[in-house]
Formats: C-alpha cells, sequence, structure tokens
C-alpha cells in the first residue's frame, strides 16, 4: 500500500511547555544550628538527616569586634572570605546558588562551596 497524503491532515501549532523536576529525594528536615558567642577557631557537629548530601545555606553574622576573615570547611571542602567584617555584618554561604555575599552584596572567595554528607558532618570554622 503507497502512502498517500491526501487522508492525513496535520495541523501545526506553537505551544509552551513547562517542564517541572521534583527532587527525587527526601532531604530531611532544615537544620538550623547558632552557634552564640565564638571566637576564633571552633568545630561543631551537624548531623544531615536526609538521604543524600545537601548544599547548605550558612549565615554567620558578626556579634562585636572586627574579623578579617573566615574560613569554613566541612569535610574537604573549604571556602575563604577575606573581608573585613565588623559588628552586625551578616555573612551568607549559600552553596546551592554558589554566592557569597556580605550584607546582601556578592564578595570574592576562593576554595569550594561546602556540602553536607548524609549523617555527621564536621563544621570547621576560623574566624581569622
Amino acid at each position: 500500500m503507497a502512502f498517500n497524503r491526501e487522508y492525513y491532515h496535520t495541523t501545526w501549532i506553537n505551544a509552551d511547555v513547562t517542564l517541572q523536576v521534583v527532587d527525587p529525594f527526601w532531604s530531611g528536615e532544615i537544620i538550623s544550628t547558632l552557634f552564640e558567642t565564638r571566637t576564633g577557631q571552633f568545630f561543631e557537629e551537624i548531623t544531615n538527616t536526609g538521604s543524600t548530601e545537601s548544599t547548605p545555606q550558612i549565615y554567620i553574622v558578626v556579634g562585636s569586634g572586627t574579623t578579617s576573615s573566615v574560613s569554613l570547611k566541612i569535610a574537604d571542602r573549604e571556602i575563604v572570605v577575606s573581608e573585613t567584617l565588623t559588628s552586625g555584618y551578616i555573612l551568607h554561604i549559600d552553596s546551592q546558588e554558589k554566592q557569597v555575599m556580605v550584607n546582601g552584596v556578592g564578595v570574592d572567595y576562593s576554595g569550594l562551596f561546602p556540602l553536607l554528607s548524609v549523617g555527621s558532618n564536621l563544621l570547621d570554622i576560623d574566624l581569622g
């Protein structure tokens, strides 16, 4: 049987298609930990209760004094921010969006953004 175009009527239309992809992993609860009155270098354990590694958002608020740099390390991933931070300044490290901000303004950094592995993670912060 031969193909005969007179029996096929194809209509073309323009359409906008939106594809929404949902994270297939359960990420656990939001980890909110407040470390008050810390100076110099300190270590804290943070637990990721989810089923996959996560990209944390970390906020460091300077209470008093001044620091010329902040180093943050989780496992073998360290990020260093060499900015002068004084009382009231907020340092925001956003591992998801790969941004570092001081008081909402992007700043330079070096190193790798931290990741939280499933389970226990050692957080090493040095307020130089």
